[in-house]
């Protein structure tokens, strides 16, 4: 896989980690790239369980929801799923407002919340 700009990956037990590098999100260049990293990342992944990481984001644009969305899809249409953690109050909020926290999205605050989730489904 080509070097990503925006995310690393990891593997973790049998859960592929994502993680955002980026503090900021909402230029659309970087919005773009995000979203072709994202999609290139669930195309050549083998894991059915992927959680992304927040925890150094501070400020995302809509692309960057309309992205996880495609995303959560594609996961689910495979037999997998997928969550986010580590969210700033900031953008947890913004997808309360948008009624995609605990509804669209498990959003757990820590890490190891997030992978117990697929621990307790397996």
């Amino acid at each position: 896989m080509a070097a990503l700009i925006h995310l690393t990956t990891e593997l973790r037990s049998h859960v592929l980690v994502v993680r955002i590098t980026s503090e900021k999100l909402i230029e659309p260049k970087d919005v773009h790239e995000f979203d072709a990293e994202l999609a290139r990342v669930v195309q050549e992944q083998t894991q059915r369980a992927m959680m992304i990481d927040f925890a150094r984001v501070n400020r995302i644009a809509t692309g960057v929801i309309n992205s996880l969305l495609l995303t959560k899809k594609k996961m689910l249409a495979s037999g997998g799923d997928m969550v986010l953690f580590g969210m700033r109050q900031n953008i947890r909020h913004t997808c309360r407002l948008l009624r995609l926290d605990g509804t669209i999205f498990q959003i757990f605050e820590e890490e190891d919340q997030a992978i117990g989730h697929f621990q307790v489904d397996t």
